[in-house]
């Protein structure tokens, strides 16, 4: 499996996660799942389909992120650092 792929596989984990947390209204959690069947449908198709699909759905996912946990993320701004939903240590209000 390419890398692009395997990406996109490891995105669409994480959104199903947050769709499924109940701590989330009914509308953050909308937004994952939105996010999640993009992922997942992109995940089915040769490099992700090409890297503008990849950086439709990070955009998506930061999107809701900030929606959902009103983090201030470094990894939007600073990609030298890691994004903390990827490593399920977003801090919950």
């Amino acid at each position: 499996m390419d890398w692009v792929r395997k990406h996109m596989l490891d995105l669409s984990g994480v959104f199903k996660k947050c769709r499924e947390d109940t701590s989330l209204t009914f509308a953050q959690r909308e937004k994952f799942s939105q996010t999640y069947v993009a992922a997942k449908q992109f995940s089915t198709l040769p490099q992700a389909g090409g890297s503008s699909n990849v950086t439709a759905v990070i955009f998506m996912g930061c999107a809701a992120c900030q929606d959902g946990f009103h983090n201030e993320c470094p990894g939007r701004y600073d990609w030298q650092h890691r994004c903390l939903l990827m490593q399920g240590t977003i801090v919950r209000e």
